[in-house]
């Protein structure tokens, strides 16, 4: 594999990727030690295809969480921390050890703080697309993330919690036991995710259930039982590999004893999560309002737009279904139903 057309010989790091239809390469680097970016740095310089310099350009920006460092990644997931120890060994007293830890910690912490099962990372959400496919997207722990904003979604996924079976096994078990008794498997294991944020919840539920299954999830979910049960079949697979063994003592980085810790913390974020993310619904009980109010509706093809006097229209991709024409003086342009009482 040649790495060259996405390496950056200036910033030694390696592009997001290359855009063929546009022929360009991407803006954004893979930048951060606690992202899967380590799993590819890694096997990159072991086999000479990148130099060492590409590991020590990996951002360690660390934060503080309960007393212990830990790397902050770019969303908090589960998934940025603990993908790549699906393959590659850990070593005890190490950064990338106490991170993992300190990783899981928070996590559980997160959920409790939260009322809810622990466990977040990138997954498939209660919203769909006009296809009705779920929409996908990162999610993480506020505090451990650059990313802001992840207060204001609260999705758990079960295998998040497979993956943290390799740092912390029994609370790791007792939380998949929790979430099978919530309800939240199906004919093929555990579903995709659990999508407890307000404002996309239906008036009265707490939750919705992401009923799919994604197979990169499962198969990790998988590597993550067999780390467990199996001795860790991939790591000594791993370490069998002699380039592989010749770069180890990148993965052996000590934890540092004295550093700035960045000041986006999990107390500070903790504090602001407890703003209600509950969507605003406007109550409007006459039609003889000075302006009209407006409400719009789309699922990207079929549009409406509909006023509290009743009035608007609706528009089938850029085909007018019915006729309108604005006035806010009248507003009587629409469909109406009338009803009459005798």
């Amino acid at each position: 594999m040649e790495y060259d057309f996405l390496f950056n010989k200036s910033t030694s790091l390696l592009r997001i990727g290359y855009n063929v239809d546009e022929q360009r390469k991407d803006e954004s680097y893979y930048d951060l030690l606690a992202s899967e970016a380590r799993l590819a740095v890694f096997v990159a310089i072991a086999q000479g295809k990148l130099p060492q310099e590409s590991w020590f350009s990996l951002g360690r920006l660390l934060t503080n969480s309960g007393g212990n460092p830990i790397l902050l990644s770019w969303s908090g997931s589960m998934f940025e921390y603990l993908m790549p120890e699906l393959i590659m060994p850990s070593f005890e007293n190490t950064l990338l050890y106490q991170t993992n830890k300190a990783s899981v910690k928070r996590q559980i912490e997160y959920g409790n703080q939260r009322g809810i099962p622990w466990g977040i990372s990138e997954s498939g959400y209660n919203m769909v697309d006009a296809n009705l496919n779920y929409q996908y997207q990162a999610f993480g722990v506020p505090g451990l993330g650059l990313k802001r904003g992840l207060e204001d979604d609260l999705v758990i996924a079960p295998y998040a919690t497979m993956l943290a079976l390799m740092v912390s096994p029994s609370k790791a078990c007792s939380n998949l036991q929790l979430l099978a008794n919530e309800g939240f498997e199906g004919a093929f294991g555990f579903f995709e995710a659990i999508d407890y944020t307000k404002s996309r919840l239906p008036r009265g539920k707490n939750k919705s259930i992401i009923q799919s299954y994604m197979a990169h999830h499962q198969g990790m979910s998988l590597l993550s039982i067999a780390y467990v049960l199996l001795k860790r079949p991939m790591q000594r697979r791993f370490l069998s590999e002699l380039r592989f063994q010749a770069a180890l003592l990148l993965l052996q980085e000590r934890i540092p004893r004295n550093t700035i810790f960045y000041a986006h913390t999990a107390e500070q974020i903790t504090e602001h999560s407890t703003i209600s993310t509950d969507t605003q619904i406007r109550k409007i009980g006459t039609p003889n309002t000075k302006i009209p109010e407006i409400q719009l509706l789309s699922n990207g093809r079929y549009h409406v737009m509909i006023t509290n006097a009743g009035g608007g229209y609706s528009r089938w991709k850029n085909i007018a279904v019915t006729r309108w024409r604005e006035d806010s003086t009248k507003d009587d342009r629409g469909i109406f139903l009338s009803l009459i009482h005798i």
